[in-house]
């Protein structure tokens, strides 16, 4: 009897302690989840994206030219451009900028949208070099164009311009040479759906062929266009949630019960049948001494006879 019910606190005792081993882990598993999550990645084909807006930053005594956009067709044989000024769109801003402690000028341009028909954006910039020591030209690309003009009528050009100075990468485009700018975009989404988009710019030079005999300027001639029509999302996935973690333990706690309540039940069997076992020997026992006591009169009984 002690035997078997110290079997049984012993095995529960065990359980037990696997059940708080386990509920640590579980716990554990869940705080790293959520400190470490996975991301998965999907890419989407886009016959069109929707048109960043390119930020350039010239400064005082640079000259804009030109932009346009350059289509390519089908024509037969050979594929011809098409140039459409119509549909580029340049704004001009003016911020003062913490980082440069000077008020700065900012061209804003609608980027390319067709990949299907291998959309660019071709730019084309005079540099002055007298005050610069490098030649080159500052831009940024923004989400989409459409966003950042959004933007501007909710809220004031200088705290959105330098919110994009501080917190977006900077490219440069380089001067005498032009500039083949491959744009690929990938959007990424948090645990809480929080979405953030960047952008990786590759750019290949080729020099220019000078057009004056000044040395005192530089063309930068820059053709901007998407790098492939894979649109990259990315999702924070979480391996291990709350539910999954309280759904375990629910299950495991659940399961320890059943094993208290049987262990328990299977104890008072035991008791009981050992009670039962003991009050049948007691009676046995008493039987047994009255049947002795009877033949102890018995015997007297014929020895008082003789």
């Amino acid at each position: 009897m002690f035997l078997q019910t110290s079997l049984v606190f012993v095995l529960y005792f065990f359980l037990m302690l696997v059940a708080v081993a386990y509920t640590y882990i579980t716990v554990e598993s869940l705080v790293t989840s959520y400190q470490q999550p996975v991301r998965s990645y999907m890419s989407t084909f886009k016959k069109k994206f929707d048109p960043p807006a390119i930020i350039v930053y010239p400064e005082e005594l640079d000259a804009f030219l030109y932009c346009d956009f350059e289509v390519k067709k089908d024509n037969g044989d050979k594929e011809l451009p098409i140039y459409d000024d119509n549909n580029c769109s340049k704004t001009e801003f003016q911020y003062y900028s913490r980082v440069h402690k000077q008020h700065r000028k900012v061209l804003v341009f609608k980027g390319p949208a067709n990949v299907a028909l291998g959309e660019k954006n071709h730019l084309l910039f005079m540099l002055n070099l007298t005050n610069r020591t490098v030649s080159n030209l500052e831009f940024r690309v923004y989400d989409t164009f459409e966003t950042f003009m959004g933007q501007i009528r909710d809220q004031t050009i200088q705290s959105i311009l330098l919110d994009i100075e501080e917190s977006f990468p900077v490219y440069m485009l380089a001067g005498d040479f032009a500039n083949f700018v491959k744009l690929d975009k990938t959007i990424d989404r948090t645990i809480l759906n929080k979405r953030f988009v960047t952008f990786e710019v590759v750019t290949n030079l080729a020099r220019l062929i000078p057009r004056a005999n000044d040395d005192t300027i530089d063309e930068v001639d820059a053709y901007i266009e998407w790098a492939d029509p894979l649109l990259t999302e990315s999702q924070e996935i979480v391996s291990t949630t709350i539910w999954n973690t309280l759904g375990s333990l629910c299950a495991m706690f659940l399961a320890l019960g059943k094993v208290w309540m049987y262990g328990k039940n299977w104890i008072l069997k035991i008791w009981r049948t050992y009670k039962r076992n003991v009050k049948y020997k007691r009676r046995y026992t008493e039987h047994q001494e009255f049947l002795k006591t009877i033949e102890v009169k018995q015997e007297d009984e014929k020895k008082e006879k003789n």
